[in-house]
């Protein structure tokens, strides 16, 4: 089965009236189906004051390692 986790990010309106991506998001770290993601996603609420800034949410397919508990990297 394939999990998603929730994103939401940050975007600013430019002089060149663009919306375009701040650089910040945070991530909802527990892992869901697509159906749980979407209804977080659809149900979010936030009271945007600033007419220059918005958040935006997505659920993102989560990539997990095939074998969690092997550690990562070489050992010496």
């Amino acid at each position: 089965m394939k999990t998603f986790l929730l994103v939401i990010s940050i975007w600013g309106f430019t002089a060149e009236e663009e919306w375009v991506y701040v650089g910040n998001n945070v991530v909802l770290d527990v892992l869901m189906s697509k159906e749980q993601c979407d209804a977080m996603a659809e149900n979010w609420v936030w009271r945007e004051k600033n007419e220059y800034y918005k958040l935006l949410t997505s659920c993102e397919l989560a990539k997990l390692p095939a074998d969690p508990k092997k550690p990562k990297g070489k050992m010496s």
